[in-house]
């Protein structure tokens, strides 16, 4: 062989795979540190989110006592029906409806029925 080509020689292919050996262990490593970072982020956001969830706990709690109103009246509702129905002759009820559905009355704002989600 010419002096321009080196020989191939063996310590060679092992100076190569102890290079590829230890590249390979540097990207597990770094992998690894990507991962952890990844949880560590979502811990963060989760504990952000829950602050924050923590410091609307007056508003949650002003809206749970509204929906708890609404969930009384509902069942004060369907009582008076129940017991119209029972009482009443030929299917009217106390408030002199029908055992149909309810029909929007002059209170009735149009808005939705008492168990609906509070759109706030």
């Amino acid at each position: 062989m010419s002096a321009e080509h080196e020989e191939h020689r063996p310590e060679d292919d092992e100076n190569v795979t102890e290079l590829e050996a230890e590249l390979e262990k540097i990207l597990r490593e770094a992998e690894s540190t990507v991962a952890e970072l990844r949880r560590e982020l979502s811990e963060q956001r989760q504990r952000r989110l829950q602050h924050e969830e923590i410091e609307r706990l007056e508003e949650h709690l002003a809206n749970s006592r509204v929906r708890w109103e609404e969930v009384r009246d509902f069942f004060q509702e369907v009582l008076h029906e129940v017991r119209g129905q029972d009482g009443g002759a030929g299917g009217q009820t106390d408030s002199g409806g029908t055992d149909g559905p309810a029909l929007p009355g002059p209170d009735d704002d149009g808005g939705d029925p008492p168990l609906s989600p509070d759109p706030r």
